[in-house]
């Protein structure tokens, strides 16, 4: 095939990169910070850090409020939920239907049976 251009992969060998090791090893060790850290500072870091928990701690149920409220705010999601709440409501309205009209029924079958009985009801 003419005229390709190959390519050779390069490999360093283990030698290669101990020294670039080292040599970065010494330059590492050799390098100073070239300004100190002022008084106080590890100090006024942690304090920093423990006012930042105690502050997102006393707001989590605030942001779990506005990720509920914010979930609502998108239409499918919101059609959902009021799906969900109609079709509890009427199952909730069936189930207490039916236990009142079972209770009248017990009511008209005593009252039959027995006049006086509703009195002592």
């Amino acid at each position: 095939m003419g005229g390709g251009v190959t390519r050779r992969r390069v490999f360093m060998s283990p030698r290669d990169v101990d020294k670039d090791q080292l040599k970065l090893g010494a330059l590492l060790r050799e390098s100073q910070p070239a300004h100190s850290l002022p008084p106080r500072f590890q100090e006024e870091v942690w304090h920093r850090i423990e006012l930042s928990r105690r502050t997102s701690a006393s707001r989590l149920p605030g942001r779990w409020i506005e990720r509920w409220v914010g979930l609502f705010q998108h239409p499918l999601v919101a059609g959902a939920g009021l799906a969900i709440l109609l079709m509890s409501g009427v199952s909730w309205g069936l189930q207490e239907g039916a236990h009142r009209a079972r209770e009248a029924g017990r009511l008209r079958y005593i009252s039959a049976v027995d006049p006086f009985a509703r009195k002592l009801l």
